[in-house]
């Protein structure tokens, strides 16, 4: 496994709200949502998301060298058929998001939905499911009661499993390791 980045920031990218969070080292130092008027145009959505998350980012790693940052970034996995009517304005979204932190500078690494969403088990796990794991790994720093969409959840969840904070047990069941 590779070193762990002294800063990663984890984005689960959206067109209309986006989760972040900001780990130094494996402590998580801070999470929010980003919100853009749904509005709006689906391209000028898109780019308020992308700038906005940048800059959210760029203000709380401020005086950090981009370079010396690394931020993971959900791309879509396969979507069933209620999500499919908006992967494409979600795909946009995502190449925004990606496109705009490479240029920024960042070391950017992508993950599939798919993929981290199993926590290291076999099958994906439920967004509730998973808000609730990162409820139980940092307590003192995320609660579901302040994210209705469970965004910031994902954005948390995303950042501790590339950290390698999720572990299956015997039982099947994720905790910390």
């Amino acid at each position: 496994m590779p070193p762990k980045p002294p800063l990663l920031v984890s984005i689960d990218p959206g067109s209309r709200v986006s989760g972040m969070a900001l780990f130094e080292g494996e402590r998580l130092a801070h999470w929010d949502l980003f919100k853009v008027p749904a509005s709006r145009a689906p391209v000028e959505r898109i780019v308020r998301m992308a700038s906005g998350l940048l800059g959210v980012v760029e203000e709380v790693t401020k005086s950090k060298d981009p370079g010396g940052t690394t931020v993971i970034i959900e791309t879509p996995g396969s979507q069933g058929r209620p999500h499919a009517r908006g992967l494409i304005t979600l795909g946009m979204a995502v190449g925004a998001v990606i496109t705009a932190f490479d240029l920024a500078g960042y070391r950017v690494v992508t993950a599939k939905a798919t993929e981290w969403t199993r926590l290291n088990g076999p099958r994906p796990k439920p967004k509730a499911v998973r808000a609730k794991l990162t409820e139980k790994l940092y307590p003192e720093h995320y609660s579901s009661d302040e994210d209705p969409t469970l965004d910031g959840a994902d954005a948390v969840g995303l950042g501790a499993w590339f950290l390698g904070r999720f572990a299956e047990d015997e039982s099947g069941e994720e905790g910390k390791s």
